[in-house]
């Protein structure tokens, strides 16, 4: 059969309009069903802005080592937590790179991570060595430390903590306030990362409505505003005007009111006082003097010597010899003449 070039260009246009098309389609699929499955679906990924999720549980080997106990707040308030193992390195980076597909304007800190989340950073331990997950700060925001403040009198350090239907979605802390009064801060992302932005750039499941709730506290974690009360001779108690929390130490010991015959010991902190005579220790420094040396506040005084009754050594310093006063021994001078 004799093939034209009609009949070849006919083959090269059913070729390229069916048979490429199909070929495309069937090797689309082949690469499809070889893809990777990834690391987190994407109800995961919007479930891991929450606090209150707990992540793997359905998963034994993110499971593994999770364990629940608690922290204290600054007046000892027990506030439940948990210690939770680590994502994998393919995990952090997944997460990052989702954080980075959908946010902008964000000032990145630390990596994504299951062991702390933004309660926990904001009003525990604001370090990438913090090891417990907080899901709800309620214990912090009703602590005796705790006060709430208005916006205008924000500084750094102090809490932001947003509402979502009445509850505590998210806590961040105040990093600064621009030119333009936009409040400025720092916070980790439920199991995301750590970040600075401005405060009402969050994700939407902080926001009530698609509006941010907020409302601000200052918290002085571990300070106490302690009284010093004294119980004794030894050790006083301190107790704390904001808490009542309450502990004892050891005075802390000074010398006052030194004179001639008595020191006063004191504390640095309560009322605790006592008044007691010096205890001496005698140094001969001349035939006419001593030093008289307190052993407990270390006062010292010159004195004259004070001569036994044979007046031959000083009943203090125990000179002997030739002491201003002494009477010379005449039976020894005889005695030594005679030899």
């Amino acid at each position: 059969m004799k093939i034209n070039r009609l009949n070849i260009a006919f083959f090269a246009v059913f070729f390229a309009t069916l048979i490429v098309p199909l070929l495309f389609v069937q090797a689309k699929a082949t690469i499809s069903e070889e893809k990777t499955e990834p690391l987190f679906t994407e109800e995961e990924l919007e479930l891991m802005f929450s606090s209150a999720y707990i992540h793997g549980q359905s998963r034994e080997t993110r499971d593994v080592g999770d364990i629940s106990t608690f922290v204290n707040t600054s007046d000892g308030t027990p506030v439940n937590a948990s210690i939770n193992v680590e994502f994998s390195d393919e995990e952090i980076v997944a997460l990052q790179c989702s954080i980075e597909d959908h946010y902008s304007n964000l000032e990145y800190i630390a990596p994504p991570s299951r062991k702390y989340n933004c309660h926990s950073y904001a009003w525990y331990d604001q370090s990438e060595s913090n090891t417990y997950w907080i899901s709800f700060p309620d214990g912090f925001v009703f602590d005796k430390h705790t006060v709430p403040i208005n916006r205008d009198e924000l500084q750094r350090g102090d809490i932001v903590v947003y509402i979502a239907e009445g509850c505590y979605a998210h806590s961040a802390v105040v990093d600064y306030i621009d030119d333009n009064n936009i409040i400025y801060c720092e916070s980790k992302w439920g199991y995301y990362g750590v970040y600075g932005h401005a405060i009402d750039n969050v994700p939407d499941s902080y926001k009530d409505d698609g509006e941010i709730d907020v409302e601000f506290y200052r918290y002085t974690q571990g300070w106490h505003n302690y009284s010093a009360f004294s119980i004794g001779d030894d050790y006083h108690l301190l107790e704390c005007a904001i808490c009542s929390n309450f502990t004892s130490e050891p005075h802390s010991k000074y010398f006052s009111n030194i004179n001639y015959g008595t020191h006063t010991v004191a504390c640095y902190y309560c009322s605790y006082t006592q008044t007691s005579a010096h205890i001496f220790q005698y140094r001969n420094i001349n035939n006419s003097t001593h030093k008289a040396i307190c052993r407990i506040c270390n006062y010292s005084q010159n004195e004259p010597h004070m001569l036994n009754q044979d007046r031959n050594q000083c009943i203090y310093c125990l000179r002997t010899g030739d002491v201003i006063g002494m009477i010379p021994n005449r039976k020894k001078e005889k005695d030594s003449f005679v030899s």
